[in-house]
């Protein structure tokens, strides 16, 4: 989504794309379940911008993928399972 907001990361700088996003999320009572880890590689800034959305009844396990399951990509793989 290549989106940049404080709603997501506390150490966002600025906000870049992020109105509709944070639109969403606020009207929608979304989850996000992000950490504070980055969630791509390489970036001259923290960056979180690939994100895990739910609504609030869902209890997901969440997390970002070891070493092992790299893509080559320079976005972390996220692993998400639906718990319940």
């Amino acid at each position: 989504m290549n989106a940049h907001s404080t709603v997501w990361n506390g150490r966002a700088t600025g906000q870049k794309n992020a109105v509709f996003w944070e639109k969403l999320i606020e009207e929608e009572v979304l989850v996000v379940w992000n950490t504070e880890e980055a969630t791509r590689l390489g970036s001259p800034n923290h960056s979180i911008i690939d994100l895990t959305l739910s609504l609030p009844n869902v209890e997901l396990n969440w997390r970002i993928a070891g070493e092992k399951d790299t893509t080559g990509s320079d976005h972390e793989v996220l692993v998400w399972e639906v718990l319940g």
